[in-house]
């Protein structure tokens, strides 16, 4: 159902904001937080900040930022608009209250400074590594390298999101080297991979002597950044956010709140989209079933009409055999005389017209013939 524009004072907006976190309050109002983020600014309304309301649940002393007097020339009512209602409308209501909840528990998610003690698949990974280096040590092959720091970050991060959809009583799981989350028994495919950009190399006098032109000066190529994005790879039909990297405001570790949560409603939308997909199917077997049920009663129909033009047919022809018996022996008798026929010669027409009787269906019982029409199959022409 769609919701209603909300009508608030600033004063009202201000001790509703300080009342509640407010990715909960967007939700009722039927906004994004960053939506809401951009009402309170322009009004110049101070929102909690980062850490606010996880201090508050432990217990902590926390400060309201006050209401300030009001500096530009701002109506004195503020309208909340709800946005057009997208695919996250449609998610079940258990799923908005784990998404909520997980929203307003971002703050709590923290990534791992070391690799001391990382999730048993990223503990896994490492020792792994560690087992190939010591394989290619002894082999005296070139060993690959160890660890940088972008790897070393990218593990820390990934061990910090397992943990989270485990805490959250989801699952990771492993098949052979694939790794993937199980969430509301969806699989939810992923990568985590380094920006590159392009850059321009100055090539060196020797490079620009073996070039096949040396007027150019520079080469393109690409340049690792340090910066990450995670991204859900699994085929989602509508369109939400799979995408989070390192920006310059926020790098990806303090986007795993909103990460986790899109992982799940990305399972729920998907679990939604696969729901409509078999019940699609479902239909169209039903209605191919429906059309092919058609198809055989109309053969069916076919073939008993056939069968009865086909009686009829040999009725009338058995008729008409019986005509021209008729005909034929009443010129014999009148051209030798009716004790004049052979007896070869009625006993002939005695046989024809037994042998017209008997090829005629309408002799045959009404009973025997609705048995004989009523028993044809949708394959009893093709099967002669």
């Amino acid at each position: 159902m769609q919701r209603q524009i909300v009508r608030l004072t600033r004063q009202e907006l201000y001790e509703k904001m300080w009342s509640r976190p407010a990715i909960s309050l967007a939700a009722e109002f039927g906004i994004s937080g960053r939506g809401l983020g951009k009402i309170c600014s322009r009004f110049e309304i101070p929102v909690s900040p980062r850490g606010y309301w996880a201090k508050l649940a432990a217990g902590k002393r926390v400060t309201r930022s006050p209401l300030p007097t009001i500096k530009s020339d701002v109506p004195s009512e503020i309208l909340i608009q709800p946005s057009p209602e997208g695919p996250e409308a449609a998610l079940p209501e258990q799923i908005r209250a784990e998404v909520t909840a997980v929203l307003e528990n971002r703050d709590q998610i923290q990534v791992p400074e070391t690799l001391r003690n990382p999730h048993p698949i990223v503990k896994r990974w490492l020792e792994q590594k560690r087992e190939r280096r010591k394989v290619d040590q002894l082999s005296g092959r070139r060993s690959e390298p160890p660890l940088d720091v972008t790897e070393r970050r990218k593990l820390r991060i990934l061990s910090a999101i397992f943990s989270e959809i485990e805490k959250l009583g989801h699952a990771v799981k492993e098949t052979g080297d694939e790794v993937y989350f199980e969430i509301g028994a969806q699989r939810l495919d992923y990568k985590v991979s380094e920006h590159y950009k392009q850059v321009q190399i100055q090539l060196s006098d020797e490079e620009r002597r073996r070039s096949w032109n040396p007027a150019i000066a520079t080469r393109t190529d690409l340049e690792a950044t340090g910066e990450l994005c995670f991204e859900i790879t699994t085929y989602i039909s509508e369109p939400i956010r799979k995408r989070w990297r390192d920006g310059k405001r926020k790098k990806l570790e303090e986007q795993l709140g909103d990460l986790v949560a899109g992982l799940i409603k990305a399972a729920a939308i998907r679990k939604e989209w696969e729901r409509v997909r078999a019940e699609e199917e479902r239909q169209r077997q039903e209605l191919e079933r429906q059309r092919m049920e058609q198809e055989r009663l109309r053969r069916i129909d076919a073939a008993r009409w056939r069968h009865l033009c086909e009686l009829a047919t040999l009725s009338r022809q058995a008729s008409i055999v019986r005509i021209f018996l008729d005909e034929l022996e009443e010129r014999a008798k009148r051209t030798l005389g009716e004790h004049e026929l052979s007896a070869e010669t009625r006993d002939w027409f005695s046989w024809a017209r037994n042998r017209a009787d008997a090829a005629d269906p309408a002799f045959k019982s009404a009973a025997a013939i609705v048995s004989e029409n009523s028993a044809l199959h949708e394959w009893s022409y093709r099967d002669r």
